[in-house]
């Protein structure tokens, strides 16, 4: 495992994003390195004031907010010298002394930072790719597709969580190795108490997650409408969906009385609100390829409190076909639903489940790539 080392992780999302593999890959190297969450959305030129952003206090993370000496950032050369800058800054002032210097990078419009090893020879530079690129735009879309490809191209290491992703990525190049796919292990071991506590006159059907374009509403409109018997709870923040073609079948869901939206300020709360689940869903729109080559980090969630799940046909969840419920329609879903609450949730499943949740462990991950890095 990585130890004594500068780590340098490049965000476009938020800290706190609601998918936080950024964040719990910071806490998790913060253990051992010095690592600097590279806060990209934050630059300004280096005369006008700080974003006021609030980062966590932790030994060995720092948060920097990058400041540009050159104006003009419009034009895309000028943007990218900036924080090639940037870059080197914190090589520079932090790397002295280090057993190693990582740019460890998530999305591709950093596609362009490996390039500083010329500079600094002694840089590892790997691309951890943890989702399908994709964008509503197609012309974004494209665009991603193509700084992806130069980003696997020109990083030194490069790891997938999924073997779909292993697949689709393998005529670019072979992946240095699948690693485990990160899951919050901590936060679940030691959780907080919640105040919140669902009826219990109905059998609960539960996802955890945003609400967002993701889902497939028009599938869960019909499975809540004919299915009053049950209450389906949604909890974790809302997407404004006004300007896309889910917004009328989402308004109408809100309006069925057996439905319930809700979110907490602090995810170390999550596992008490789960355990309230008699059945955990993962109802994703399979229509979107973003959604078909995805691997849904909540499934571990699930699986680490012995949930019975069930889940639309998402390709990298059906090596746990032993485990859980494919459903393709709403009748199926149905069906399947009706099934998990009348069974027994077998004891020897919810071992399996718990053994995958903490096999996939951010630590466990982190080790793992570290692993592949010294013994390449």
């Amino acid at each position: 495992m990585f130890k004594k080392s500068l780590i340098i992780i490049p965000f476009q999302l938020p800290w706190n994003w609601s998918a936080d593999y950024q964040m719990q890959t910071c806490l998790e190297l913060a253990k051992n390195n010095l690592v600097v969450a590279y806060i990209n959305a934050d630059a300004r030129f280096f005369l006008k004031p700080r974003p006021l952003n609030t980062f966590p206090s932790k030994a060995n993370l720092l948060a920097y907010q990058p400041r540009y000496l050159i104006p003009f950032r419009r034009f895309a050369w000028i943007e990218k010298l900036n924080q090639l800058l940037n870059l080197w800054y914190l090589l520079i002032r932090y790397g002295r002394g280090k057993q190693h210097t990582v740019l460890w990078i998530f999305d591709s419009l950093f596609w362009f930072y490996p390039k500083i090893k010329i500079f600094y020879p002694k840089l590892i530079s790997l691309y951890d790719c943890v989702d399908y690129v994709w964008h509503c735009e197609i012309k974004l879309r494209k665009l991603l597709r193509i700084q992806e490809k130069k980003l696997i191209k020109n990083s030194d290491f490069f790891f997938v969580n999924s073997q779909v992703l292993a697949k689709l990525h393998s005529k670019t190049r072979q992946p240095t190795a699948i690693v485990p796919q990160g899951f919050r292990l901590n936060d679940f071991q030691r959780p907080l108490k919640t105040k919140v506590k669902f009826p219990k006159n109905k059998p609960i059907i539960g996802y955890v997650g945003s609400v967002d374009y993701r889902l497939d509403f028009a599938l869960l409109h019909r499975l809540i409408k004919q299915n009053p018997q049950w209450l389906f709870v949604f909890w974790g923040p809302r997407q404004d969906l006004e300007a896309t073609d889910d917004f009328e079948t989402n308004r109408k869901l809100k309006t069925l009385p057996n439905v319930f939206f809700g979110q907490s300020t602090n995810r170390r709360e999550l596992p008490n609100i789960i355990k309230q689940f008699d059945v955990c869903m993962i109802p994703y729109n399979i229509a979107l390829k973003s959604n078909q080559y995805s691997y849904p980090m909540k499934i571990f969630e699930y699986f680490y409190l012995g949930k019975p799940v069930i889940a639309t046909p998402i390709i990298e969840l059906k090596k746990f076909i032993d485990l859980i419920k494919i459903g393709h329609s709403s009748q199926e879903w149905q069906e399947h639903i009706s099934s998990l609450l009348n069974e027994k949730h077998a004891k020897n499943k919810k071992t399996k489940q718990k053994k995958l949740s903490l096999a996939n462990s951010w630590k466990n991950k982190i080790i793992a790539i570290s692993d592949a890095v010294k013994n390449f």
